[in-house]
């Protein structure tokens, strides 16, 4: 069965990368492991319906 993915929009600081081959040196990149972030149906892995719950969290990253 192929469940529906929500999009997630996140507010991105816009970085000049055209010129500089080391952008990412001082870039702050975030990773979100979705299986164990929040599990919203208790089956004791987190789901995306956790990912979304907590996006106000995430935003005050």
């Amino acid at each position: 069965m192929n469940a529906p993915v929500p999009a997630l929009a996140l507010e991105t600081p816009q970085v000049d990368t055209s010129n500089d081959a080391e952008w990412y040196r001082d870039a702050v990149i975030y990773q979100l492991n979705v299986k164990a972030f929040f599990d919203t149906n208790e089956d004791g892995m987190g789901d995306f319906k956790g990912v979304t719950a907590k996006l106000d969290y995430v935003k005050d990253l």
